[in-house]
C-alpha cells in the first residue's frame, strides 16, 4: 500500500503539469482575439477602463481555473487519498497561488502576438 501512495504522489504532479501546461493556451485566446477586434478601443470609447476589463478577464479566467481545481479535491477528499488529506490546505494554497501566477503570466506570454 505505501508503494501506491507513492506511486500516487510522484504521478499525479506529472500529470497535474502537463493538464495546465496544455490548458493554459485557454487563457491566452480572449487577450489575443480583443487585440485582432480592436475590442478594447472600443471599451475605451464607451467608457470602459483598461483595467476594469482587464479584472474582469482575469477573475473570469480563474474562475475557470477554479473548475478543475475543486474537481481534484473532490477526487481527493471522496478517496480519501492520505498523501493529499493530510495537507490539504497547504495544497490548496498553493494551486491558487499557482493559477494566479499561471494566468498572468500566460497574459505576459500573450501580450508578445498579434495574431
Amino acid at each position: 500500500m505505501k508503494i501506491l501512495h507513492t506511486v500516487i504522489s510522484l504521478l499525479l504532479p506529472i500529470f497535474m503539469l502537463t493538464g495546465f501546461s496544455s490548458s493554459s493556451g485557454i487563457y491566452m485566446i480572449t487577450p489575443i482575439q480583443e487585440r485582432e477586434d480592436n475590442l478594447r478601443q472600443m471599451l475605451t470609447l464607451s467608457g470602459m477602463r483598461s483595467s476594469s476589463y482587464y479584472l474582469g478577464l482575469f477573475l473570469a479566467d480563474f474562475l475557470l481555473f477554479l473548475i478543475p481545481c475543486a474537481l481534484f479535491i473532490a477526487f481527493v477528499l471522496c478517496f480519501n487519498m492520505k498523501t493529499y488529506t493530510k495537507d490539504l490546505p497547504d495544497f490548496i494554497a498553493i494551486m491558487v497561488a499557482f493559477g494566479m501566477a499561471l494566468i498572468t503570466f500566460t497574459y505576459f506570454f500573450a501580450s508578445l502576438f498579434d495574431s
